[in-house]
């Protein structure tokens, strides 16, 4: 089952017509149509200060694939991300992380050395190749280098 929704801070929605909603509501039920049984995408916004919230009202959930964009950018994320991969990422699971190298973002050189810390995980950490870049100007420009993390747990 596919459920959508929308909420808004005081945004005025455009209006639309009937047969507007209509092939809206048709293109919706077409992606749903295309969706593998079994295979559930959900997406979270998670504030690493307050997981304890989020860890009560997701308790005993856990995902095959973590996905984060841009998650370390203060010292204090460190911490707050690793909590949320041990907490989010299953057994036999992966995490991947895509985030500004560390002359970029500050948080990272922490969060790199508490992934070497970590004995319960393993992890890599390559730099985005330029070709997957070359259309983003600001990356073209070599102003901002990109990193992928790819962590699972390790074996014991």
């Amino acid at each position: 089952m596919i459920t959508s929704s929308i909420a808004s801070n005081n945004l005025k929605a455009p209006v639309h017509t009937s047969a507007q909603q209509s092939a809206s509501q048709a293109a919706v039920q077409q992606s749903a149509d295309k969706v593998v049984k079994g295979v559930c995408c959900e997406a979270h916004v998670l504030d690493w200060d307050k997981m304890d919230i989020f860890q009560q009202a997701h308790e005993h959930r856990k995902y095959d694939l973590v996905v984060g964009a841009e998650v370390v950018h203060e010292v204090s994320h460190a911490a707050g991300v690793l909590r949320a991969i041990r907490l989010l990422m299953a057994a036999g699971g992966k995490t991947v992380i895509v985030n500004g190298a560390a002359k970029h973002r500050f948080g990272i050189v922490e969060f790199q050395e508490q992934l070497k810390a970590a004995q319960d995980l393993v992890s890599t950490c390559i730099d985005v190749p330029a070709p997957l870049t070359h259309s983003l100007e600001s990356l073209a420009e070599g102003m901002l280098v990109l990193q992928v993390y790819t962590i699972s747990w390790a074996s014991l």
